[in-house]
C-alpha cells in the first residue's frame, strides 16, 4: 500500500481502515498524520500541541 499524498491523505486512510477493519491501513493513517503534525509543528507561530490534539481527536473518531 502507498500512503495518500497531501494534508488530507491521513483522513482518507483512516476512513478506509475503518471501513475495511485493516490494521495495516490504520498504521499508515497514523504514520501519515504524525508526519503532518511534525511538519506543521515546525512552522513558526503554530501551536504544535494544539495541532497534535486536533489530529489525534480526528483519528480517534475514525478508529476501526
Amino acid at each position: 500500500l502507498r500512503t495518500t499524498d497531501g494534508p488530507e491523505g491521513w483522513r482518507d486512510l483512516a476512513e478506509l481502515a475503518a471501513a475495511t477493519g485493516s490494521d495495516q491501513i490504520w498504521h499508515l493513517a497514523e504514520t501519515q498524520a504524525a508526519i503532518i503534525v511534525s511538519e506543521a509543528s515546525s512552522r513558526a507561530g503554530i501551536d504544535g500541541d494544539r495541532v497534535a490534539r486536533a489530529v489525534r481527536g480526528q483519528l480517534e473518531e475514525r478508529k476501526p
